[in-house]
């Protein structure tokens, strides 16, 4: 675009965001029926769909960040206060960690990963 700003995010990028909606929720629909996980836990269909689900948060995650950052959006509105753009854009970027880093680490100490 030569010197316009862009207005609006790319049908691509929310489609993943109404992906990436999607699929946290149904993980969050299944940690609250999965069985309580102990050492000797065998993985059940509950368990494994969660777990599958969280890699499959991670990799889309990973394509919207490529994504993101090969089409630059408008997160900043000028005429709006510094404290607001900088809380904007530090929200966001707690959101991409979170939804990066967090799925692989939050239950790892309990039990070694199988896959099947």
């Amino acid at each position: 675009m030569t010197g316009l700003t862009k207005q609006a995010y790319s049908p691509v990028a929310k489609s993943m965001h109404w992906l990436i909606v999607v699929l946290v929720t149904a993980q969050y629909a299944t940690a609250l029926i999965m069985p309580e996980i102990e050492r000797d836990t065998q993985p059940d269909t509950v368990i494994n769909l969660h777990f599958s689900l969280g890699v499959l948060i991670v990799a889309v995650m990973a394509v919207r960040l490529v994504h993101r950052l090969s089409h630059p959006v408008p997160l900043e509105v000028a005429d709006s206060p510094a404290l607001e753009r900088l809380l904007a854009k530090t929200t966001h970027r707690l959101i991409y960690l979170l939804l990066l880093l967090a799925p692989p680490w939050v239950g790892r100490p309990l039990r070694p990963i199988v896959c099947r």
